[in-house]
C-alpha cells in the first residue's frame, strides 16, 4: 500500500509542472495578442480636430453662398515630414482620415481629404510666417478644388518653430486669418468663397473625432 501511495504521489507531482506550463503559455499568448493592440493606440490619439467659424467677405461663382461659414479640420499631429527647406520651413503630408469640412449658411458644403500642413516659422526670413492647412482635389491641369485655412503674418512674425500645433493658435494675433474655398479649371479661377475666421477651437470631445 505504501508503495502504491508513493507511486501516485510521484505521478501527481510530475503532472503539476505540466499544468503550470500550460497556464504560463496561456498568459504569454494573451500578452502577445494584447501587445499589438496597445501599440496602435498612439496612432489613434495623434488625430486632432479644430472647429472653425468665419464671416464671408468675398465670393465668386457660388450663387447664394451665404454670409457665414463653419466647419472643421481633422489632422494627424505627428505625420511624416514631406519637405523641409532648411530648419524653419516644412511641409507635412496628410492622408485619410484627415479631413477638411467647409459649410456656408447658404447651403454650400464641401468635404475633402486634408492633404498637407505647411509651416514657416519666424526665423526663416524674419519678416513673415504662416500655418497653412490645405485640402486639394483634382489636377492643376484640369478641375482643381482647394480648401485652405491660413494663419499668417507679413511682418512681426512670432511662430516659434515648425512643430504642428495641437492647441489652436490665437488666430486674432495674426495679420491674416482666413478659411476659403477656391475652384479652378486649368488654373483659371472659377469659384471662390473667402471668409475671415471668427473662432478656432479644439474639439471638446478630445479623443472623439466625429466626422459629421
Amino acid at each position: 500500500m505504501a508503495t502504491t501511495r508513493t507511486r501516485k504521489q510521484k505521478e501527481s507531482a510530475m503532472k503539476r509542472p505540466s499544468k503550470m506550463s500550460k497556464a504560463s503559455l496561456g498568459a504569454a499568448i494573451v500578452f502577445l495578442l494584447a501587445f499589438p493592440l496597445a501599440s496602435h493606440t498612439p496612432a489613434q490619439t495623434a488625430l486632432v480636430r479644430f472647429d472653425f467659424t468665419g464671416r464671408v467677405f468675398s465670393t465668386f461663382g457660388v450663387p447664394g453662398a451665404g454670409n457665414s461659414v463653419s466647419g472643421y479640420i481633422i489632422f494627424n499631429s505627428s505625420p511624416p515630414l514631406t519637405t523641409r527647406r532648411g530648419p524653419h520651413c516644412a511641409r507635412y503630408s496628410q492622408s485619410a482620415p484627415a479631413t477638411f469640412v467647409f459649410t456656408t449658411n447658404g447651403g454650400f458644403r464641401l468635404r475633402q481629404k486634408l492633404t498637407s500642413i505647411n509651416i514657416l516659422d519666424k526665423f526663416e526670413n524674419g519678416t513673415g510666417d504662416y500655418y497653412v492647412f490645405d485640402a486639394d482635389v483634382g489636377s492643376t491641369s484640369g478641375h482643381f478644388s482647394r480648401l485652405t485655412l491660413t494663419l499668417s503674418n507679413n511682418s512681426n512674425p512670432f511662430i516659434p518653430n515648425i512643430s504642428i500645433p495641437t492647441t489652436p493658435p490665437d488666430f486674432s494675433a495674426f495679420q491674416f486669418h482666413t478659411v476659403s474655398f477656391f475652384g479652378f479649371n486649368a488654373l483659371v479661377p472659377t469659384q471662390r468663397v473667402h471668409a475671415i475666421i471668427t473662432s478656432l477651437t479644439r474639439h471638446k470631445l478630445g479623443r472623439g473625432v466625429p466626422s459629421r
